[in-house]
Parts: structure tokens; sequence; C-alpha cells
């Protein structure tokens, strides 16, 4: 975890189940864009039992790619970092998801450096050898995991193509209609 917060990671989004659906409450960052998120597991109160699970950048908003993981919709990555949340969430831990905005505005020779895609491969490598390490359960992550263990007979080619599809949708958020809404309709029949 040291490593996430020493590059500026915030703690960005809380997780919970709500009517046997995954719920993601951003608590910061919600607009920000071309930025990179973790996804960390923790058991009990302890943030010393922690696992960092999977590792993502966007170039869309937080509150949009949040939303898409929220919904599980989709071939590859939105399913299977929506899954583990429930189950993790389920067995009584917690899903905390971290943000690091660039806000290191890089530039050399009037070309802008984009820390957040130059970082991410280097942290899911971190991360994946970490895991591995310490008996961690392994990365979600398929691009960038050399580790990556595949359970059906999907190429990592096109499990990779799914997942950069998925990271660039633009998913629209729909907020929920409270159930004491108390506006109601006039209408003439004419």
């Amino acid at each position: 975890m040291d490593k996430l917060l020493q590059l500026g990671f915030l703690e960005s989004a809380h997780t919970s189940i709500q009517n046997d659906r995954l719920n993601i409450d951003i608590i910061k960052n919600e607009n920000a864009s071309n930025i990179l998120y973790a996804f960390v597991e923790i058991e009990g109160e302890d943030v010393a039992n922690w696992n960092v699970f999977y590792i993502g950048h966007t170039r869309k908003t937080f509150q949009n790619r949040m939303y898409g993981f929220q919904l599980g919709n989709g071939k590859a990555v939105n399913n299977r970092v929506h899954n583990t949340c429930i189950d993790f969430l389920k067995n009584k831990k917690q899903v905390v998801i971290y943000c690091m905005v660039d806000h290191f505005n890089m530039c050399t020779n009037n070309l802008y450096i984009d820390i957040a895609a130059g970082l991410e491969y280097s942290l899911i490598s971190y991360y994946k050898d970490y895991n591995e390490k310490y008996k961690h359960p392994p990365l979600l992550n398929i691009a960038g995991n050399d580790k990556y263990v595949r359970t059906n007979e999907t190429s990592i080619d096109s499990l990779e193509k799914d997942e950069k599809y998925e990271e660039n949708e633009k998913y629209i958020v729909i907020e929920p209609i409270s159930s004491d809404y108390t506006d109601s309709f006039n209408y003439e029949v004419v």
C-alpha cells in the first residue's frame, strides 16, 4: 500500500452491496480524467491487511469508469472486478478504490508526458511480484501481467482487446429514482 500512497494515490471510493447489487460510492476525484486507479481489498479494520487486486488507467472520468465496474457488464475486466468485489464484500472484507490524478504536469520539449499511462504497467508488474512474494491473491489484470492465469480458452490477445474496449467505453450513469418522489404529472385527454 505504501507504494500507492507514495505515488499520490488517494482514497477515492468505497464499495458496498445494496439490494444484492454492487454500489461504488465515490468520495473524491469524481470528474478527474486520465487517471490511474487501484482496487484494494482490506480484511477487517486493520489497513495492514490489504491486497491490491486490480490496477487500471482510464482517460474517461473516474465516475464513468467506476460505473462500468459497478454494472459489471461486459466480457472482460468489468465482470472480473465486479464479481471479485461482491465476493470480498460478502466475506466481510472491505473494498476501497484509490485514485492517482495526474498533478505532475510534466512536459519535455513541449511534449506532455502522460504519467498515468506510463506508470500503469510498472505498477502492475510491481504488484504482480509483490502479491506472489507475500502470498496475496494474484492480480486480476491481464495486460502487463505475465503471471495471469486464464480460466477459459479465450486467447490473451482477445482478452486484452476486450479490456481496452471496456476501459474506453462511455457509460451512462443513471441515477435511481427516489421512492419518496412526490411530484405528479397532470395531463388532459383531448
